[in-house]
């Protein structure tokens, strides 16, 4: 079971010094001698998961996407994390958002992923065939896996810095242990791009899952693989109101990046909303009518101390 993290305020850049690793001792090898000058940032990016459809019917869809962009240009997020994207209609490429700011990348209509390239730079995108290629080789429980993530590894233009970035849409037209299997599934799949296509990357990339799992991983620790941890948040008000303390949206990561101040976006005309605008506020009600999930968020913070610690298994 993960601590609760009580939820902060909006989340600011995290600004902090360069940090070099250092390798000594013999002669260096190429991993070694590339290490030895990386230069690493553990400065944050701000990452957000949204679910857009959230099995409302299909003539919602016109109130989810004015949705979308207002968190996009509210937060500006480094990193978005899209569910239910009722492609084509919603594609992540047609919002109303400064598209000179963002690129995405959409899989199917269950997930995508937009990023800030100021920021970032698009490494390579897992399309479905190799995604599939994976999963067939995998139980039973990874039958969905590829039709249902959007992968993406993303790298920091000012850092020797990489990240896997996966979207999920979690199924839910199944019993409960039918998805814990899959969610366990899908954290073996996540591990298994990372070691077919990323393994020589340099310093190793960490993986970042956000979605709607259509599951409550508090209540279903068997749903957690070892090398994955999760920061549970309380929910919103208007989530508690409708369904209780339970959770379904989350971001899951690996050891190499930590999150901090995971939350969720308060869509209400409240004091204490993400959005108090006046614009914002003029439409609150038809936002909460369409909008079945709040938006997520949290600040991604990488590690360089556990970089050196995958130089062994690199070198292997």
């Amino acid at each position: 079971m993960a601590n609760k993290i009580v939820t902060s305020p909006k989340l600011m850049r995290h600004q902090s010094q360069h940090h070099t690793l250092a390798v000594t001792g013999g002669d260096l090898d190429p991993i070694n001698a590339a290490l030895q000058d990386l230069k690493i940032d553990d400065s944050s990016l701000r990452i957000i998961s949204i679910n857009l459809g959230c099995g409302s019917p299909k003539s919602t869809v016109g109130e989810r996407r004015p949705t979308a962009e207002l968190v996009v240009r509210s937060e500006y997020p480094h990193i978005l994390f899209a569910q239910e994207i009722m492609a084509p209609t919603c594609c992540l490429w047609k919002l109303d958002i400064d598209h000179d700011i963002f690129d995405s990348r959409n899989s199917g209509e269950e997930a995508g992923i937009l990023w800030d390239k100021r920021e970032l730079d698009l490494k390579e995108e897992i399309p479905s065939e190799r995604k599939s290629s994976i999963t067939s080789k995998m139980s039973e429980g990874s039958c969905d896996i590829a039709s249902r993530t959007s992968v993406v590894c993303l790298k920091l233009k000012t850092a020797s810095q990489y990240i896997i970035a996966i979207s999920w849409h979690g199924p839910w037209r199944m019993g409960e242990e039918g998805r814990v299997e899959t969610c366990r599934a899908l954290q073996e799949f996540a591990l298994k791009v990372r070691d077919k296509y990323f393994k020589q990357l340099v310093p190793f990339p960490g993986i970042v899952i956000g979605g709607d799992f259509n599951l409550s991983l508090e209540s279903n620790d068997k749903a957690l693989h070892p090398d994955f941890c999760f920061p549970s948040y309380e929910p919103s008000t208007r989530r508690r109101e409708r369904v209780g303390d339970e959770t379904i949206d989350y971001f899951l990561h690996t050891k190499e990046v930590t999150l901090e101040d995971t939350c969720a976006l308060e869509m209400s005309k409240s004091a204490d909303s993400s959005f108090t605008s006046e614009e914002v506020n003029a439409t609150a009600e038809e936002r909460l009518r369409a909008m079945d999930h709040d938006p997520i968020k949290a600040n991604l913070i990488f590690r360089p101390g556990v970089y050196s610690d995958r130089v062994s298994l690199l070198k292997a």
